[in-house]
């Protein structure tokens, strides 16, 4: 994690990692949780 990473990580609470899943990971990962949100 560089500064700016950190940085953004102690605003946000959360830290983006780009290429870790495919697109098509994402769609269903998205789809699983639009199914599930009102469950939440």
């Amino acid at each position: 994690m560089d500064a700016k990473e950190r940085y953004f990580w102690d605003l946000n609470g959360y830290l983006v990692a780009k290429g870790v899943m495919s697109p098509a990971e994402i769609d269903e990962a998205n789809e699983i949780v639009d199914r599930y949100s009102g469950r939440i």
